[in-house]
């Protein structure tokens, strides 16, 4: 079966389920780079703290 020879109905669900799916992947990827983000921020601090701890020796 072809692409235009599968029905409107099929088709519109298959398109709703694929834009359900590009949402959720959108949600998932901007959550993953906020804890990226946040991650980046942590080692920042680790990094300096670090830093400070061998100018100290």
């Amino acid at each position: 079966m072809t692409t235009a020879e599968v029905p409107a109905p099929v088709a519109d669900h298959a398109e709703d389920q694929l834009s359900r799916d590009l949402a959720d992947l959108h949600v998932r990827a901007t959550h993953a780079a906020a804890q990226l983000a946040d991650i980046h921020a942590r080692l920042a601090v680790l990094q300096e703290q670090i830093r400070r701890h061998q100018q100290r020796q």
